[in-house]
C-alpha cells in the first residue's frame, strides 16, 4: 500500500500526505515487519492526520537507524524498543543516509507549514496595531456596482473600520478598460495592501493574475468556479474567497410567465465577452424552453452597439430577460427606452436595473452583496484562511418591482406577487 517510487514522490509538492508516504515507504522497504505496529501503535490507521506526524516520524527514524528486527513483533515489544532507543548506533551507511533523508524532508515540510501560517498571523498582527490597507478594484461605474461598494464601506464602518481612522482605502475604477484592469491590479499589489476586493468577475480575475499571496475578496461574482477563480465554493483552495450573486433564473422566468400569461416569445440580451452572462444565458435558455417559450438570443460586444442590438431584438419578441451583466447594467436606461418604444417590458436580475427602467426582477440586493463582502473581509483580517473559507451566496431571490414602468406599459401585476415585492424606481 505504501510502496511508492521516490522519484515520483519527490516530484510532488511536499504536503503532509506526501511526507508520510515517503516515510512509510522507507519503513516498508527496510523493516516491513514493523509497518503494522507503527500504524497501530500511533493510532493513525493509515491516515495522514497532521496531529500524529511528529510521533510517526520520530518512531520511524528510530526503526530505520536500528534495522535489527527480522520478524514480526507485538506492540509491547515495540514499546520496549521505543523506550530504550537512546544510545543505539547506526549499523551502516544506509541507515545514516536514510536518517538524514527523513530529517531533511521533515525540515522542509516544517518550514513550509510555518511560512503558510506566518502570512495569516502577520495580517492579524498588522491590522491589530496599524490601520488596515484595503485595495478595491471595480470594473466600471454604474449604480449596481456603486451600490456594492457603498454597502462594503458602510458595513466596514459599522464594524469599526473607518476610513481616516484605522482604514486606508485604495479605490481603483477601470472604467471597463482591460488594460486599466491589468495596470490597476499590479498597482494594488505593489502598494502592499493587506487585502484586496474585486467587484465583478473581470476585476477579480485581473487581481488573481497579479497576486497569489495577498487575500482577494470577490464581490458579486456569479460563477466563481466556472470563471476559474477558485476550485470549489465550499473550499476555494487558494487566496480567493468572497460573495456570489447567483440568481434563481428559473423562478424569475416562471414569474414572468405568471405576469404575462400570453408570453410565447422571449428575448435574452447579454454581453458576449462576459463569462458570467454566458453561463446565465445557457441556464435561462434551458429553463425558458422547458416552459414552452420560443427563445431569441442577442449579444452585444460593448456599450456602443447596445441600442442597435436591443432594437433588433425588441422587434421580434414580447419581453426581454437580462441576466446579471455589467455592460447591460451600465446602459440599462437605453435598453429600457428602446423597449418602451416597442411597448414591451425588460425583466432584469438586479434591483438597480429594475430601478433604471426594468419592470420586475427576481434578483439580488446589490447593497447586501457589499455588506456580506465586508463581513468576509473582516473574517479574513481576523485570521481566517481564504483557501478554507466557503463562498457566501447572496441570492435570496427578492422580487423588485418598478410599479410606474409596469403601469406605463399596461402590465398588470398579480396581487400575490405585488404584496411580496419591493417597490423601486418610482421617483
Amino acid at each position: 500500500m505504501y510502496k511508492i517510487k521516490f522519484n515520483k514522490i519527490l516530484a510532488k509538492p511536499l504536503d503532509t500526505g506526501c511526507i508520510l508516504d515517503v516515510l512509510l515507504n522507507i519503513v516498508h522497504r527496510y523493516n516491513p515487519c514493523l509497518l503494522g505496529e507503527v500504524v497501530s501503535m500511533w493510532k493513525i490507521k493509515r491516515t495522514r492526520h497532521i496531529d500524529y506526524k511528529y510521533y510517526v516520524v520520530f518512531f520511524m527514524v528510530i526503526q530505520v537507524n536500528k534495522r535489527i528486527i527480522k520478524k514480526r513483533v507485538n506492540n509491547k515489544r515495540v514499546q520496549n524498543m521505543y523506550e530504550n532507543t537512546g544510545g543505539f548506533k547506526m549499523k551502516n551507511k544506509n541507515g545514516i543516509m536514510f536518517g538524514v533523508l527523513l530529517l531533511a524532508i521533515l525540515g522542509v515540510f516544517f518550514i513550509k507549514e510555518k511560512n503558510k501560517e506566518k502570512i495569516n498571523q502577520e495580517i492579524v498582527v498588522e491590522t491589530q496595531k496599524n490601520e488596515v490597507k484595503l485595495g478595491v478594484l471595480q470594473l466600471l461605474s454604474h449604480p449596481a456596482l456603486d451600490t456594492i461598494y457603498k454597502g462594503l464601506i458602510e458595513e466596514l464602518a459599522r464594524q469599526g473600520y473607518e476610513e481616516g481612522k484605522n482604514l486606508k482605502i485604495d479605490f481603483q475604477n477601470a472604467q471597463a478598460d482591460q488594460s486599466n484592469l491589468v495596470a490597476m491590479s499590479s498597482k494594488l499589489v505593489e502598494e502592499k495592501n493587506d487585502i484586496i476586493v474585486g467587484i465583478t468577475t473581470p476585476a477579480t480575475l485581473a487581481l488573481a493574475n497579479a497576486t497569489k499571496e495577498i487575500p482577494i475578496i470577490m464581490a458579486g461574482i456569479t460563477y466563481p468556479v466556472e470563471a476559474g477563480l477558485i476550485a470549489d465554493e465550499k473550499v476555494p483552495g487558494n487566496n480567493i474567497t468572497g460573495v456570489s450573486d447567483r440568481t434563481p433564473i428559473k423562478q424569475q422566468i416562471e414569474i414572468m410567465k405568471e405576469i404575462l400569461p400570453n408570453l410565447t416569445k422571449l428575448g435574452i440580451l447579454y454581453t458576449s465577452s462576459e463569462d458570467n452572462s454566458i453561463k446565465q444565458v445557457e441556464e435561462a435558455k434551458k429553463n425558458a424552453t422547458d416552459l414552452g417559450l420560443e427563445i431569441k438570443i442577442a449579444a452585444v460586444s460593448g456599450t456602443n452597439d447596445v441600442q442597435q442590438v436591443t432594437e433588433s431584438l425588441a422587434s421580434e419578441v414580447q419581453a426581454i430577460f437580462v441576466p446579471i451583466d455589467n455592460t447591460i447594467a451600465s446602459t440599462m436606461p437605453t435598453v429600457a427606452k428602446v423597449a418602451q418604444e416597442f411597448k414591451i417590458g425588460v425583466f432584469p436580475s438586479a434591483d438597480t436595473m429594475v430601478a433604471d427602467g426594468g419592470v420586475l426582477g427576481l434578483g439580488v440586493d446589490q447593497y447586501q452583496i457589499g455588506v456580506e463582502t465586508a463581513k468576509v473581509v473582516i473574517e479574513v483580517l481576523n485570521g481566517a484562511d481564504p483557501a478554507k473559507t466557503a463562498i457566501t451566496l447572496a441570492n435570496e431571490g427578492i422580487i423588485y418591482l418598478n410599479e410606474r414602468k409596469a403601469q406605463e406599459l399596461g402590465i398588470e401585476i398579480p396581487a400575490n406577487i405585488k404584496e411580496k415585492a419591493q417597490i423601486v424606481g418610482n421617483k
